[in-house]
């Protein structure tokens, strides 16, 4: 700065020497020309609040992910192919865009949303860092900036699955689809042999069925033997009756033949051939001591009569010996047909119980079981399955509940401050030409 410049009347002479600045002669300066420094510092201001309210606000939309599980080891454990740097070289070079703007519908000129992803690669003093992506994008609207994320993420799935013939991720995918479907092919199984099973426990219900009717058909046939016993023991009753009544046939008859008279001339050969043939020993004596005081008509006829009556009562007698023969020969077919019919169908029938309560616990409880365990099976092949993702989600997309940009108070202290710094620049420059003018237009005029 001049020396004209200092030894402005705005400068005290009585305080300032030649070739020094001093601070009254700055705040001078200043002063008179406060009208410039309150004026573009207003400007700065007005533009920070114009700036604020024309730019369209933005919305902060911020999702965490990490890589997701591609594979699993034979212990179960989770296999990770994708890098950090991988991730985040995607998303630095835009390659999420062709599919972000087709999810979103929008046209190669009109979407062109940017990404920022960002991880600790190693912290201080080589300490590892997260494994974690942090993304982030702006949007005039909260829920278009989360769509974007997620459209994002889907993208990155997206490229990461084209690799259909090597990735172990494919792979993976593939074996565990096939591994659920023989899980529920054998399920399908399971099902199929309980119905077996259903068909095998009414068969062997139809069997105890069976050996219930054998069991009334043995009780028949013991009704039927008593009922042909009952019958035989009257029969033979009967025929006991008879036998005792031609007995007593026989008593009159011998006692008729003992007051028979003596025996007519001529007839004695007659009776005694006729006598001889009785077995009775006291009747054929009498008949012998009596033949010759008889009628040897009579006589015959009462003997034949009396053969008859005795081998009547023998007939009866014999037959009622021969029905209590049978009855008593009934009671021990009774007895033995209930020792062997009875064991045999009571061992029968414990064998189909027990086959009956193994195979219905087979159904009820092992064949349960086992369902329940392919189930879960399933279930964890099943959630392996939705487990397998390129990228693995950390929580929710979370975004701002107010817009983050602009910035207005920020903005009206830039530019406030940039008004005021400008505004004294202008006002020491304004100063120098105001005090310096007829210097300044001397050396033009000299030039020219």
């Amino acid at each position: 700065m001049s020396a004209e410049f200092i030894t402005s009347p705005l400068a005290s002479p009585e305080r300032t020497t030649p070739g020094t600045i001093t601070l009254a002669a700055l705040l001078n300066i200043l002063w008179r020309r406060r009208l410039i420094v309150v004026l573009l510092t207003g400007l700065g201001v007005a533009a920070g609040i114009v700036y604020g309210l024309v730019v369209t606000p933005l919305y902060r939309a911020t999702a965490q992910i990490r890589p997701g599980i591609t594979a699993f080891t034979e212990t179960g454990g989770p296999v990770r192919e994708w890098a950090l740097k991988d991730i985040t070289r995607f998303f630095q070079r835009r390659l999420y865009l062709p599919s972000v703007r087709r999810q979103m519908g929008w046209g190669p000129e009109q979407g062109y949303p940017v990404i920022h992803a960002e991880f600790i690669a190693r912290g201080a003093q080589n300490i590892q860092g997260g494994n974690v992506v942090t993304l982030e994008t702006l949007s005039p609207s909260p829920d278009e900036a989360r769509r974007i994320l997620e459209a994002a993420i889907v993208a990155f799935n997206e490229y990461a699955e084209a690799d259909t013939v090597a990735s172990g991720f494919f792979l993976t995918r593939r074996g565990l689809e096939i591994q659920i479907r023989q899980l529920q092919n054998d399920v399908d199984k399971l099902d199929n042999e309980k119905a077996h099973l259903g068909i095998e426990i009414d068969k062997q219900k139809a069997a105890l069925k069976v050996v219930d009717g054998e069991r009334q058909r043995l009780e028949l046939e013991l009704e039927k033997v008593d009922q042909d016993n009952a019958y035989r023991d009257r029969v033979g009753q009967q025929s006991e009756r008879e036998a005792a009544a031609a007995l007593v046939g026989l008593e009159r008859v011998e006692a008729r033949l003992r007051n028979l008279p003596a025996e007519a001339p001529g007839a004695g050969a007659r009776r005694d051939s006729l006598m001889m043939s009785l077995t009775d020993d006291p009747l054929r004596s009498w008949l012998l001591a009596t033949h010759r005081q008889s009628d040897a008509t009579a006589v015959s006829e009462m003997v034949l009569g009396a053969l008859e009556v005795r081998e009547r009562a023998f007939r009866d007698q014999a037959r009622a010996d021969s029905l209590r023969h049978v009855i008593e020969m009934s009671g021990y077919y009774v007895k033995d047909l209930r020792l062997k019919r009875t064991g045999e169908l009571d061992k029968e029938y414990a064998e189909i119980q027990a086959e009956l309560s193994d195979l219905q616990l087979q159904r009820d409880q092992e064949l349960v079981s086992q369902r329940v365990e392919l189930k879960q099976q399933v279930l964890a092949k099943q959630a392996q399955l939705r487990a397998l993702s390129p990228l693995e989600r950390i929580g929710v997309t979370d975004t701002s509940d107010h817009p983050v940009r602009p910035r207005r108070l920020r903005a009206v202290v830039i530019l406030g401050f940039l008004g005021l710094l400008g505004s004294i620049c202008l006002a020491f420059v304004w100063e120098y030409l105001a005090v310096n003018r007829d210097i300044i237009l001397a050396h033009r005029a000299g030039r020219g």
